[in-house]
């Protein structure tokens, strides 16, 4: 094939006919462009007959347009073939292409013959334009047509869309119409379907009936079957007639109940149905009457429900209640009787008739196993067997043992429970046919049985009887044990009645003895505390007196302490008389922890400093600052370790660390303001922090307990092992506490007793040589800041501030001394003071002056402190007049008293100036006008100084003689506060301010700190 192809574009056997040229090559060129260009010529006439073809399709006689463009691209193809012959021999392909040119131009001949006559038959342009104005005129008329035609359509659509919006409304409305009518079937349907299932599921069977006649079924849900098992088909086809199934005891009042439901229109019931298998279940039914639109009867529906469960619950619990009550009338005889026959004769008879037994007996066994009926309950035409001795070896060596281990036995039939023959012949002779024995145990020994006999015929015993015996013969042994110890209690009682009757003896003999010693403590703290109140209230009178020098004052602080001194020792005694007493106890109020703290650092900083000890207040975060407890007690306690450890240190230091005993525990917010972790007597007193801890924080802390534990760690002496025994001894002291010669030995004694009145206990570690450390815990309840009353710094009164009335004071005390103290304290600011020996003298006075505050003291002849009180407050005037009780008791219980006789306040002797004047400012709204402290006068004076103010205390002593501050440093070591006055007067003028510091430093006696600015001066110097 590939040969064939081969031969006819590419033969060999011909001569190519570029010979016949000679490739004569103009010749060749002539021959190659003319026929490429008719050939080019040829193909464009076919193209535009094609693209005329293509836009006039309306022309007639396309074929023979297609046959003359097929003729002339064969013709074209035929000059083309003649280029390619002049180089290839394809002269069977050139002829091949002719005969095909030949076929088409016949071919088209003879179209062109048989389309001929049409051809001819074509108008003549005149006839086409004759037709052409006809077809005009058609067209104008078609126009015409067409423009009314779209007039009337365009009508028509007007209307077909006034009607098309007339149906979509309408079929809008129908749908929704539909729509809803669907939704409603879907209820239905739904509905239909929940009540055929609740039908279906619910335990109630839901039933219609005819009314009259025989109230025939109509309707009955399918759960009929499971309810009594017959078909719901069965009822409503009237094979079955609901009626008959009924139990033959409740059919009259089933009946009756329907006839009256014409009347009553509901109706409900219970009554018991026969189930298919026979049984018969408890159903309860509940009918009511349908009427019409007309309201007439039209028939009956129900439900009924299976209560069968219920009922034998009912049972149940009827049976429980009555054994219940059994047992508790039981109980109750035993709580209000000990009479042992009565309990066991009323349980017999209880327990026969709540079994309906013929004879219940309680059988007592004796030592040997022998026994008798000690008690029995029978019914009539029933063998009595009380008081029988039985003493049966059969029954003992069979079932005593059985009996021992607590077993119960219920024989329903004696003769089929294959008993003994010996056992059997017992129980018949006393015409028993059944029996149930349940053992009384005391303890693990037997001590009886309890025994129901049922003789007439063969009884079963149910569980619940069973267990109700089973009950009874426990309460029955309780009841026995009871008459035991009853019978045990009457002879301790009457020995107790004689040690009673010793021991109110020796009580009435104790009471005396501390009514004696009560009084002894209250007058010796009368006859102790009065001569005190009148050294050391005129101590502090002269104190008062700033026309007296320095020596003076010296002296009269040595009188105050002195005195101060000898009042703490007398509170010891008395405190410590009290604890014996059981006279001691706690006054809880809320106070500020910190405060106390603070005000304890400065009472210990100069005693400490003078011993160059280092004293330490370590307060953990965490600890609260506003707690309720006994603050005294507290501060009394701090004060009696912290004192004994400055005491005996001589070097190192003294701390005391106070934390919360679980500081993890403690999720109370406490104040947002804290104390420094560490304070020493070396850096920051707390006396400069003090603005911060009275401030309140006002949001409420709840009422939250914790604890508190606190240390007191000291580097003295130790104690020795020996002498911790007798450390918390009253009057003992260490050997160390004998050579200081100082104290009672009462502070331990007293602080341990406080402690533990707080809820709490001292420890003690120590080592001989290497210092001690005392701790206690002690309950704290968080306090409400506000709740917390806040001090203000004592300072000097020195008169009474302008524009105050004349105040009238009355004294009322029977020494003249005692009043005298007041009335030097208070004339001199400017009060009227009068006074009185007794009560009667007071109320006179007061009748007659009307005084705006009295002092009262309670102890007193002709008429005490009390009655005055009692009749000044009794008067419509006297509520009026502040009236504050003086005591020199020392009993906290009289401060209760004296405020319930009336009094305003209580101020115990001997007092202090500053509690007087602060109870008057309180009670009186009185304002002082205060001396101003020496810190503040310098610190004033220095303001306003020379130019020479603003320099240091150690520039200025830099600049006064070396001789002279190797001087003053020479008087502080030897502590003479004399000589360094002395120096001081030396000091010039330009140096005031300093030279007051100096005296005010010497006057402190802080003899350490002129020392340290003395060699800081020498130091200075030597630079």
């Amino acid at each position: 094939m590939l040969e064939l192809v081969k031969n006819i574009f590419y033969p060999t056997q011909y001569m190519p006919h570029g010979h016949c040229y000679l490739w004569q090559t103009p010749l060749v060129w002539l021959h190659v462009t003319g026929d490429f260009l008719i050939a080019i010529a040829y193909f464009s006439i076919p193209m535009m007959l094609i693209y005329f073809v293509l836009k006039r399709r309306d022309v007639p006689f396309l074929g023979i347009f297609a046959l003359f463009g097929a003729f002339i691209i064969l013709c074209g193809t035929g000059h083309l073939l003649e280029i390619w012959t002049l180089w290839h021999s394809a002269y069977w392909l050139s002829g091949i292409e002719k005969a095909l040119t030949a076929l088409v131009s016949c071919y088209t001949a003879g179209q062109m013959v048989t389309l001929l006559p049409q051809f001819l038959s074509l108008r003549t342009p005149q006839e086409l334009e004759e037709i052409n104005r006809k077809l005009e005129a058609e067209i104008l008329v078609k126009k015409q047509a067409r423009l009314e035609l779209r007039r009337a359509y365009d009508d028509l659509e007007i209307k077909v869309q006034e009607r098309t919006s007339q149906l979509s409304e309408t079929n809008k409305c129908l749908e929704m119409e539909i729509r809803e009518r669907q939704q409603a079937e879907l209820k239905l349907r739904s509905v239909t379907e929940r009540l055929q299932y609740l039908l279906a599921t619910t335990p109630a069977v839901i039933f219609s009936c005819q009314i009259g006649g025989n109230y025939d079924v109509t309707f009955v849900s399918e759960n009929i079957f499971s309810m009594i098992g017959y078909e719901a088909q069965e009822f409503m086809n009237g094979s079955l007639n609901w009626y008959s199934l009924i139990h033959p005891e409740d059919r009259e009042n089933v009946s009756n109940l329907f006839a009256q439901i014409l009347e009553k229109e509901s109706i409900s019931y219970e009554y018991r149905e026969r189930h298919k298998d026979g049984s018969y279940r408890w159903i309860y039914d509940e009918v009511k009457l349908v009427k019409d639109a007309a309201g007439l009867p039209m028939e009956c529906v129900g439900y009924a429900v299976d209560i069968t469960a219920r009922k034998q619950a009912e049972i149940t619990l009827q049976q429980q209640l009555k054994r219940e009550r059994l047992v508790n009338s039981i109980q109750e005889r035993i709580r209000s009787s000990l009479n042992l026959e009565e309990v066991l004769t009323m349980a017999v008879e209880e327990v026969r008739d709540f079994l309906a037994t013929d004879r219940t007996v309680i059988y007592r066994f004796n030592p040997n196993w022998s026994g008798f009926i000690a008690v029995e309950s029978v019914a009539k035409n029933t063998m009595p067997i009380l008081g029988i001795d039985i003493n049966d070896n059969c029954f003992r060596e069979h079932y005593v043992s059985v009996y021992e281990q607590g077993h119960i036995r219920a024989i329903d039939n004696i003769y089929t429970a294959g008993l003994s023959e010996c056992h059997l012949n017992l129980l018949s002779q006393f015409e028993i046919k059944a029996n149930l024995v349940v053992p009384i145990l005391q303890g693990e020994k037997l001590w009886g049985l309890l025994i129901a006999h049922h003789c007439r015929s063969q009884r079963h015993w149910n569980s619940s009887e069973i267990e109700s015996l089973q009950q009874i013969s426990v309460q029955l042994a309780i009841a026995i044990q009871q008459s035991i110890l009853f019978e045990q209690a009457k002879t301790e009682i009457h020995e107790r009645k004689l040690a009673e009757l010793a021991l109110q003896k020796a009580v009435l003999a104790a009471d005396r003895a501390n009514r004696a010693k009560s009084e002894f403590l209250s007058s010796m703290s009368h006859e102790l505390r009065t001569p005190l109140n009148a050294i050391l209230g005129f101590s502090q009178v002269m104190v008062r007196d700033s026309s007296l020098n320095n020596q003076h004052q010296q002296h009269l602080q040595i009188i105050n302490r002195a005195g101060e001194h000898l009042l703490s020792l007398i509170n010891d005694i008395l405190e410590m008389s009290k604890i014996e007493a059981g006279r001691t106890q706690l006054n809880e109020s809320s106070f500020n922890l910190i405060r106390l703290l603070e005000t304890l650092e400065e009472m210990f900083r100069l005693k400490a400093k003078s011993k160059k000890l280092l004293l330490n207040f370590e307060v953990a975060e965490g600890v609260p600052h506003f707690v309720k407890g006994d603050d005294g007690k507290l501060r009394q306690v701090l004060i009696n370790l912290i004192g004994n450890a400055i005491k005996f240190t001589d070097t190192g230091s003294v701390t005391l660390r106070v934390k919360n005993q679980v500081e993890t525990s403690l999720t109370v917010q406490t104040a947002d303001f804290r104390l420094p972790k560490t304070i020493t007597t070396d850096t920051v007193s707390l006396k400069s922090a003090s603005p911060e801890f009275d401030a309140v924080n006002m949001n409420y802390i709840p009422p939250v307990s914790l604890r508190v534990n606190f240390e007191i760690e000291d580097t003295g002496a130790g104690i020795a092992p020996e002498e911790m025994n007798k450390l918390f001894q009253p009057f003992e002291q260490t050997k160390t506490g004998y050579k200081s010669q100082e104290g009672t030995g009462l502070g331990l004694p007293i602080s341990r007793n406080f402690v533990k009145m707080m809820g709490g206990d001292i420890s003690v570690k120590s080592t001989v040589g290497l210092g001690s450390k005392f701790s206690f815990d002690i309950e704290f309840r968080l306090a409400d800041p506000s709740d917390v009353k806040m001090l203000k710094p004592q300072k000097k009164v020195i008169s009474l501030a302008a524009d105050q009335p004349e105040y009238r004071i009355l004294v009322v005390d029977d020494r003249p001394d005692n009043c005298l103290v007041i009335v030097r304290l208070l004339s001199p600011l400017g009060m009227i003071v009068r006074e009185a020996r007794n009560g009667q003298e007071a109320i006179a006075i007061w009748e007659e002056w009307q005084p705006h505050l009295i002092w009262m003291d309670m102890q007193m002849p002709v008429m005490n402190g009390y009655e005055a009180t009692r009749l000044i407050k009794a008067h419509p005037l006297g509520k009026k007049t502040m009236i504050v009780a003086l005591t020199a008791s020392a009993f906290e219980e009289e401060r209760k008293t004296i405020l319930a006789a009336g009094c305003d306040d209580f101020m115990r002797k001997p007092f202090e100036a500053n509690i007087l004047f602060s109870i008057m400012e309180e009670l009186l709204g009185i304002k002082y006008i205060y001396e101003e402290p020496l810190e503040e006068k310098i610190e004033n004076e220095n303001t306003i100084s020379v130019p020479a103010s603003t320099l240091s205390v150690e520039s200025q002593l830099s600049q006064m003689p070396l001789d002279w501050v190797q001087k003053i440093s020479d008087a502080a070591h030897e502590c003479s506060d004399d000589k360094i006055v002395q120096l001081i007067d030396e000091i010039p003028r330009e140096f005031d301010s300093f030279a007051k510091i100096l005296t005010a430093l010497a006057h402190d006696f802080l003899f350490d700190d002129i020392i340290e600015l003395a060699t800081s001066a020498v130091k200075d110097r030597q630079c």
